[in-house]
């Protein structure tokens, strides 16, 4: 469970906006630029509904991250009765990333195949 701030998202600067998409939705730079472009403060940011609208402004993959930790928010704070922001979508976040980081798998791999070859010529 990743909680963020105690203060109510709703009273979010756009700062704080751009700072909580780095810090827990893992955003890349120019994702966060966006939101700081377009002036996303905390009562923009729970106003968003529709992946349409998001669309025109942020890529597929972050778009669905952001809205997926909206209604997060959303279902913990009436859930909840708290005013602060309570996410567990941190796995979520993590898997769904990786389409961004696919260099890192394709490091892993060759790194794999490396140890694999270096074993195998050792052995022999």
């Amino acid at each position: 469970m990743i909680i963020y701030s105690t203060k109510p998202v709703a009273t979010w600067t756009v700062e704080e906006v751009v700072d909580w998409s780095r810090k827990v939705l893992y955003f890349l730079k120019e994702d966060q630029e966006i939101l700081r472009k377009q002036e996303v403060d905390g009562r923009k940011l729970l106003a968003l509904k529709d992946l349409d609208a998001v669309l025109k402004i942020l890529p597929y993959g972050p778009a669905t991250v952001l809205l997926t930790a909206i209604e997060k928010m959303k279902k913990s704070q009436h859930d909840k009765g708290k005013s602060h922001l309570d996410l567990s979508l941190f796995h979520f976040v993590i898997f769904f990333r990786l389409k961004y980081y696919s260099f890192q798998i394709c490091l892993n791999v060759k790194f794999y195949t490396f140890i694999s070859n270096f074993n195998s010529t050792r052995h022999s």
